[in-house]
């Protein structure tokens, strides 16, 4: 018997590009935001994006779970509008605020001066 091959994955482009579009379809006319954490579950950020914005109807809206995946999404989609969900040290907030990342926040003690 020989060596095991470790599972391997592969993420088809055409099929996440079908998805966007069926997912754009059934909520038309509203608009999609493509929501991404963990380097979009280890696949890889910087291809969704590219993918994403290469779409029939480009993506226009994303959402990263935390500041450093939506400045990744912003050097990708220049124009996009990126929205980051977990905002964490000040330092963090200043770099959103400066690539244009809108913040959630979560709690109160965020506004304390």
């Amino acid at each position: 018997m020989g060596a095991l091959m470790p599972p391997t994955l592969e993420i088809s482009r055409a099929r996440f590009l079908q998805n966007i579009a069926a997912v754009q379809a059934r909520i038309a006319p509203s608009t999609l935001m493509l929501a991404m954490k963990d380097d979009a579950y280890g696949h890889g950020v910087d291809w969704a994006v590219d993918a994403a914005i290469a779409a029939a109807e480009p993506v226009t809206s994303f959402g990263g779970y935390d500041v450093p995946t939506a400045l990744r999404i912003r050097q990708r989609a220049a124009d996009a509008s990126v929205f980051a969900w977990v905002t964490s040290a000040d330092a963090e907030i200043a770099a959103a605020l400066e690539a244009r990342i809108d913040l959630g926040v979560g709690r109160r003690s965020t506004f304390a001066g």
